[in-house]
């Protein structure tokens, strides 16, 4: 991937989205980085803590406890790791985002294929997996790259083949 994709692999960096092309990369390599904190991970996947009283009014952040404190600041935490994991005109798609779920969710839309599309692509994927043969002149670990590639492409479409299913 190296140049089509610049390499920003380290443990406190960001994998940097550059546009539609990149995208299904990024949010492969984003969910492992935002998982290095599984708190920040849920934020972004499922919205940020709130904290509510009696009368079901969101809490003022005066009013949490030094454990909801905590909890409340992963919102922070993974808005700032998706921010930095942009390049500038994906930032200009995601600047009133408040959330970083909303930042996600609104990449996700932009991104990603209509059911439609993912559809035909996903029987395109399955057709070529089903009718899978060895080239002329690709070697074993070729083939198999190959065949782990189209396995990928299934999976960030949302369609998992059990491993009994591919032997």
């Amino acid at each position: 991937m190296g140049e089509k994709y610049p390499e920003r692999t380290s443990d406190y960096r960001e994998p940097l989205l550059l546009g539609t092309e990149n995208y299904y990369w990024w949010k492969g390599r984003m969910e492992v980085h935002l998982s290095r904190e599984p708190l920040v991970l849920r934020v972004v996947q499922k919205g940020a803590f709130e904290f509510k009283d009696k009368e079901g009014k969101v809490k003022d952040i005066d009013d949490l406890t030094e454990a909801k404190l905590l909890k409340y600041i992963f919102n922070g935490k993974a808005r700032n790791s998706l921010m930095n994991g942009l390049c500038p005109s994906e930032c200009d798609k995601i600047s009133s985002c408040k959330s970083s779920k909303e930042i996600w969710d609104t990449l996700e839309l932009y991104h990603e294929e209509s059911k439609s599309l993912k559809k035909v692509k996903l029987t395109k994927l399955i057709n070529e997996i089903r009718n899978f043969k060895l080239r002329n002149g690709e070697t074993i670990r070729e083939t198999q790259a190959r065949f782990q590639k189209n396995l990928n492409a299934l999976k960030q479409l949302g369609k998992h083949i059990p491993q009994l299913e591919i032997t």
